[in-house]
């Protein structure tokens, strides 16, 4: 038996089992026990959840105030609740706000730490002549940077929350008897 045990340990040595911790590429950034497209019940068990009233006629979206314990993310102060939004009970985006107002100095720690965990960013817009919009596209979600806010959004299922979008406006909507009354 000892003879196996000097084996076992001769093996590793010689042979060593390396083992890499991959990062799940559909945990929502900043949230790494979150991922696209889980349920409000499973988002629930993890983070309070406050049902917010719909201001749309939406009939498959759901948006939601998550309480944060810890109101940080990479280390800049955020308001301590985000909003989520589900489509069909998915979890579709997540939004944080870091000021009320246009706060440059959080913007450009913020898109500087973005910068560092995705590169640069895809468009960059300004507005009004002061007021920049940062986005990056991503394989599976997409950052929108504001100076008041940043939204991680999943892009599989921002087709579908465009139709129900089109679909509260009246546009693609093959069956109008569905919807009188």
């Amino acid at each position: 038996m000892p003879k196996i045990i000097v084996l076992i340990i001769f093996m590793y040595i010689l042979f060593p089992v390396n083992v890499f911790a991959s990062q799940n590429l559909n945990s929502i950034p900043c949230f790494a026990d979150l991922t696209w497209g889980e349920s409000s019940s499973t988002v629930l068990q993890k983070y309070r959840l406050s049902r917010m009233p719909s201001h749309s006629n939406m009939r498959n979206v759901t948006v939601y105030q998550l309480q944060l314990d810890k109101p940080y993310v990479y280390d800049i102060r955020v308001l301590p609740t985000a909003i989520v939004s589900f489509v069909s009970d998915k979890l579709y985006s997540i939004s944080l706000t870091f000021s009320l107002y246009g706060n440059k100095v959080d913007y450009a720690r913020f898109r500087k730490k973005l910068i560092d965990e995705f590169g640069e960013p895809d468009n960059a817009n300004i507005f009004m002549t002061h007021y920049e919009v940062t986005s990056w596209n991503k394989a599976i979600f997409s950052i929108t940077l504001t100076q008041s806010n940043v939204t991680f959004s999943n892009n599989e299922l921002s087709e579908q929350f465009k139709r129900e979008v089109d679909i509260s406006q009246g546009k693609n909507i093959t069956d109008w008897n569905s919807y009188v009354h």
